[in-house]
């Protein structure tokens, strides 16, 4: 087996520090671009500039994004934030040696930077500098040792170097921090060139399915079962299968009988209760509850209970759901919306825009947070700042009639014209076709 050919998760800094995919970081329209303002900041200051070029990179427009914190370090050279998004503009614009001096220029500022430890070895794996990009892998894991994507790295570059043992350690360590990431696809290779054919075919299936490939991963899942029915985690994967196929009804058979065979399967609580998230909110609770009585950190139990909540009108129990799960991973802009969402529909405005200003740091293309703050802002009375969020909205996804209909309902009022033929503008936003599940 040619371990070379087997899938990388590739660079994918690092909009939010340590997040690996694996083909696609952001999707651009490019289309959009026309769309973006994109004159000059208005005040010569570190933080205007700073944003400009960070709402650059979140669009893809790295060239722009690096000018802009050119700027921006020129006004504040010791900022470690600029340098890491100067460093990441820079590898996505194909100059790897500049971006691998930034990235020496972020730890020379913060030592501790684990994403630049991380993504300063893949430069570095790529130049074949291997023992350096180890070393820097090392570091990442050293800073933190939840880092599944340093760790992931790590083993990938020791499974080239034909270190078998020491790279199936590090995806193992992979696969247990985050166990919906693509480690399962390196471990599958290494577990085949170690003769161990069984274990492989299990994170065959496993990795089939994390890369969408649902026809093929039941068709694996099913192999397996015919030789052990009993393997509750392929019943899983098999019930995530025939779900990402449309096959609701059979999935859930699958989890209830992954239940049956272990009750403290989290993953099939989890997936059972995403089912039933819509059509039985309460009985979707309760399943996030058995995974979360198993492991109380759950981040994946967290959220979706949080969105089972909502939908129920439980908003208080939302958020507390939404700031247990921030309290683990505070970087995650789809919570901060969630719970932004609750504030809102319990009348805390102000609150609630707070939290949109957090997840729209994290990730400004998301149309859908755009969204929801022009709802709050426009109870406010601020017609004006919620137009403008609603035009955000639709450079993003021109199709948003959510944001169309809303800005034309406010366009209608401030021009004193008859807003009753416009659609109406609640306040209270309808959590029934929440995307974050």
């Amino acid at each position: 087996m040619n371990l070379n050919r087997i899938l990388k998760i590739p660079l994918c800094v690092l909009l939010l520090g340590m997040l690996f995919v694996s083909i696609n970081l952001i999707i651009i329209n490019t289309s959009h671009a026309d769309a973006i303002d994109l004159s000059e900041p208005q005040r010569d200051t570190y933080e205007s500039w700073f944003e400009e070029g960070k709402s650059f990179f979140q669009l893809g427009e790295y060239e722009d994004a690096i000018r802009c914190l050119d700027e921006a370090i020129k006004i504040d050279p010791q900022n470690a934030e600029a340098w890491k998004y100067r460093a990441d503009a820079l590898y996505f614009s194909d100059q790897s040696e500049e971006a691998l001096a930034s990235y020496d220029r972020v730890l020379e500022i913060d030592p501790q930077n684990e994403g630049a430890y991380n993504n300063k070895g893949a430069i570095l794996e790529e130049m074949n500098r291997h023992d350096e990009a180890l070393s820097c892998y090392d570091n990442a894991t050293e800073i933190n040792p939840q880092n599944d994507a340093a760790w992931n790295n790590k083993g990938f570059l020791l499974m080239s170097q034909g270190r078998l043992d020491e790279a199936l350690e590090c995806f193992n360590i992979a696969i247990k921090i985050n166990p919906q990431g693509l480690a399962w696809c390196n471990r599958y290779a290494i577990l085949e060139e170690l003769g161990q054919s069984q274990n492989a075919q299990v994170d065959r299936c496993i990795c089939l399915e994390r890369l969408g490939r649902h026809e093929e991963a039941l068709s694996s899942a099913n192999s397996i079962l015919s030789i052990d029915p009993d393997n509750d985690s392929i019943l899983v994967v098999k019930g995530d299968a025939l779900s990402g196929l449309n096959r609701p009804l059979e999935a859930l058979e699958c989890y209830e009988r992954a239940i049956e065979i272990n009750c403290n399967n989290s993953d099939a609580w989890i997936n059972k209760g995403t089912l039933l998230i819509e059509s039985m909110p309460q009985e979707a609770v309760n399943c996030f509850d058995r995974a979360l009585e198993t492991n109380p950190q759950n981040e994946q139990a967290l959220d979706r209970k949080a969105v089972a909540l909502a939908l129920l009108g439980d908003y208080e129990g939302a958020i507390e759901c939404c700031n247990t799960s921030l309290e683990i991973d505070p970087r995650n802009s789809i919570i901060w919306d969630l719970k932004g969402m609750a504030l809102n529909n319990m009348g805390r405005f102000n609150e609630s825009i707070d939290c949109y200003d957090k997840a729209l740091d994290i990730d400004a293309t998301n149309a859908e947070i755009w969204y929801h703050m022009g709802i709050s802002l426009a109870a406010l009375g601020r017609d004006a700042d919620a137009l403008e969020c609603y035009d955000r909205a639709l450079e993003i996804n021109p199709a948003h009639v959510g944001a169309r209909n809303k800005k034309n309902y406010l366009s209608a009022r401030r021009s004193n014209t008859d807003p009753n033929s416009q659609t109406s503008s609640p306040r209270v936003m309808n959590l029934s076709t929440l995307p974050y599940y």
